[in-house]
């Protein structure tokens, strides 16, 4: 047979030798020029990570205080703003209420304005009734006393009426 056999001649084994301590060179010069920098750098992002997760977890709480705060607010804003409606409510009861009484005097002050008009109506028109009845009745009075009167009772009337008149007007 004429093939290759493995022979762990010296040769071979120097060849082995080298190559594993040139293996173990390389291992070595890239644990401290590769290894050291990618440690450090997986080391410096689980700590930015780490970072980030504490400040996320900060904001966190800082917002459910701020949550819980705003809801407080909005409580009281929501109290205050039934109070302000029931004030309101009130006032506006208050100004209806004004509004009602004011109308209801109105009202009387307008119905005793018309009855006292009224009454100065019926008198004005009594005494404009008792002017025609006069008038009627002077008329009446003149026609009975043309046809009945002579001209000799009418001087003894009218001399009567003077002497009456002058009487009174000297005692007055």
């Amino acid at each position: 047979m004429d093939g290759h056999m493995l022979l762990f001649d010296s040769q071979l084994l120097v060849g082995i030798a080298l190559q594993l301590i040139n293996t173990c060179i390389l291992a070595f010069a890239l644990s401290k020029i590769l290894y050291s920098p990618v440690k450090k750098f997986l080391h410096e992002r689980k700590s930015r990570i780490s970072q980030n997760l504490d400040d996320a977890r900060e904001a966190l709480k800082n917002a459910e205080e701020a949550k819980l705060l705003y809801d407080e607010k909005f409580a009281g804003i929501d109290a205050e703003r039934k109070e302000i409606l029931m004030a309101a409510r009130a006032r506006a009861a208050e100004i209806e209420e004004r509004m009602i009484n004011e109308a209801k005097l109105e009202a009387e002050n307008i119905k005793d304005r018309a009855q006292r008009e009224m009454a100065m109506e019926r008198e004005n028109s009594l005494e404009e009734l008792r002017r025609q009845i006069i008038e009627i009745s002077t008329i009446i009075a003149e026609r009975y006393v043309e046809e009945k009167m002579d001209e000799r009772t009418g001087k003894k009337l009218l001399d009567e009426a003077i002497n009456d008149l002058g009487d009174s007007a000297w005692l007055n």
